[in-house]
């Protein structure tokens, strides 16, 4: 089973986006966000947590270290899931 979390923008509203979720529906569930509400957002709580932590201090040279460095502290994250968990907030959305 895979997650989707969307935010709401406009991205996954388009036919092909559509589409792909609804080719993929047995095995994709699809949770919508607030547009905009960073406190109920896990990926705003990700992306904190990966500049404060992951890639604090790093100076990448260029576009392709940076992704992988992206990439292995996300890796590396795999293995932490109480991490995750601390991106989910407690709050009035249920999941």
């Amino acid at each position: 089973m895979i997650f989707l979390f969307w935010d709401g923008l406009n991205t996954p509203r388009s036919k092909k986006t559509r589409a792909a979720i609804q080719e993929h529906s047995p095995c994709l569930r699809v949770y919508r966000l607030p547009a905009y509400a960073p406190e109920l957002n896990p990926h705003e709580g990700l992306w904190a947590w990966m500049k404060q932590h992951a890639l604090a201090g790093q100076c990448p040279p260029n576009l392709e270290v940076l992704e992988q460095s992206i990439r292995l502290a996300l890796r590396r994250l795999r293995r932490r899931p109480h991490i995750i968990r601390s991106f989910f907030p407690r709050g009035p959305v249920s999941f």
